[in-house]
């Protein structure tokens, strides 16, 4: 996978769908992505500043989620 800006095509991926959904099964379901390898890309995303500790985007992250 690619990166842009530093994020995986797999991150931007995720970044790009927490708005779209509800539920953490949801975004399992959206991204296809095993429930254990996304809790572990979502709390790297934290760790990094992109996902607040709610669940939702940061600045960072809603910037870093726009299309280029």
């Amino acid at each position: 996978m690619g990166e842009i800006e530093g994020l995986t095509a797999l991150e931007m991926l995720i970044l790009r769908s927490i708005p779209q959904v509800k539920k953490i099964e949801d975004l399992a379901e959206m991204t296809r992505v095993p429930p254990a390898t996304l809790g572990k890309e979502i709390a790297k995303l934290q760790i990094r500043g992109y996902i607040a500790d709610d669940g939702s985007l940061t600045e960072t992250g809603k910037e870093a989620a726009k299309p280029v």
